[in-house]
């Protein structure tokens, strides 16, 4: 690993990854993670307005 790797923010590292196959990949796993928690949340949603009703 270069000084200059290590100096450079992770931000401005990810933004060069992008460029990638790879980068497009991190985007994409990013993207479905993102998808995957508003459907557990939502899911958790739906399943305590069921509980409520029930009780």
């Amino acid at each position: 690993m270069t000084p200059r790797q290590v100096s450079r923010p992770t931000g401005w590292r990810a933004i060069e990854v992008f460029d990638g196959d790879r980068g497009y990949a991190a985007y994409l796993a990013s993207l479905s993670y993102y998808a995957l928690c508003l459907a557990l949340t939502w899911w958790a949603g739906l399943r305590g307005q069921a509980g409520e009703q029930e009780g």
